[in-house]
């Protein structure tokens, strides 16, 4: 990955113009070090209960569906 990076970078008639996505749970692991260096890292944090259960009724209302509020907790929780 690292070599197409900096192929792309080193012509720009190459250059890709596609954002390139990895996605992994430890950032800091050993085998990312060099990858790191030239990346932009991205941390996203785990979204609160009751932020999922607003997008569902969301999703729900856009898809016409009648859900109870407390089924939509209970999905949230499993």
């Amino acid at each position: 990955m690292i070599k197409l990076i900096n192929a792309s970078a080193a012509s720009k008639s190459q250059r890709t113009k596609r954002p390139i996505i990895c996605i992994c749970n430890d950032q800091y692991a050993p085998v990312l070090k060099p990858l790191r260096q030239i990346a932009r890292v991205f941390e996203f944090k785990q979204p609160r209960p009751a932020q999922l259960v607003d997008r569902l009724k969301f999703i729900c209302r856009s898809e016409k569906l009648r859900v109870a509020e407390a089924t939509l907790h209970k999905l949230v929780r499993n």
